[in-house]
């Protein structure tokens, strides 16, 4: 499972140099977040993904989990209890859908839509949903998920932080779909290589950079990738007991 990760600035430098087409107000507030440390991205939060559409990169902002938990879904891959982090309340905050595992993704239900091309927005008389076409945001589909590293907790609750070996940002493969007018996404997540087994059964689906177009605009390609073995990364373990859903 994936349940928490970080941004900072060089993921803010790294997401600039790919395009210039962005939420600027959303990345206005992350760029004054980084600057002063680094960003923990959990549950329910916002944060910036990266899409594809009809071969340009976009910059868009959404919700971290999908709302709804159908029953069929591996409960492992459902964040299921409050954090003082979450900014939504009571039963909104909870099961909620935040990964999709790379094996089974194209066989369920939740995901399968979003594994495909993405498909544009259809006609809305809201004007939410009518912006959002205009933004050229599809309904649904494949997105990356930048950062600078993610966090995992072994059995005994300790907590490790995981970062690329070779470069100060990387992404991880996401999926998105659209609920009552938001945008939602969630983490793909594979079996874990040898640099994270030791603390995690699973982890987040790793992209390199030059396989984001892949990803983001051809089926074959994003097929191919499902099936990867991500890059081993670095890992530095703090040994004193600390919660997964308890203060950093």
């Amino acid at each position: 499972m994936c349940s928490r990760y970080y941004v900072d600035m060089e993921v803010v430098k790294a997401l600039l140099r790919l395009t210039s087409d962005a939420d600027d107000v959303y990345m206005g507030d992350l760029t004054q977040a980084a600057e002063a440390g680094t960003v923990d991205v959990c549950p329910s939060q916002n944060a910036v993904l990266v899409l594809g559409q009809n071969g340009r990169i976009l910059l868009r902002q959404m919700r971290w989990g999908y709302p709804q938990y159908d029953g069929k879904t591996d409960r492992r891959d459902v964040y299921s209890r409050e954090s003082d982090k979450t900014e939504l309340t009571g039963r909104k905050a909870q099961h909620l859908l935040i990964n999709a595992r790379a094996e089974t993704a194209a066989e369920k239900p939740a995901f399968r839509e979003s594994l495909r091309m993405p498909k544009p927005a259809p006609f809305a008389e809201n004007s939410r949903a009518a912006k959002s076409a205009a933004a050229g945001i599809p309904v649904s589909g494949r997105c990356a998920v930048p950062a600078a590293g993610f966090y995992e907790w072994n059995r005994s609750k300790e907590k490790a932080v995981f970062t690329h070996r070779e470069s100060p940002v990387f992404y991880m493969a996401g999926l998105y779909r659209k609920f009552d007018g938001e945008d939602r996404f969630v983490v793909l997540t594979t079996q874990a290589n040898a640099s994270v087994a030791p603390v995690h059964e699973r982890m987040p689906l790793i992209l390199e950079a030059d396989e984001l177009e892949a990803w983001l605009n051809d089926d074959a390609g994003a097929a191919k990738l499902l099936a990867k073995t991500p890059e081993m990364l670095a890992r530095s373990q703090e040994y004193e007991q600390l919660s997964l859903f308890g203060v950093m």
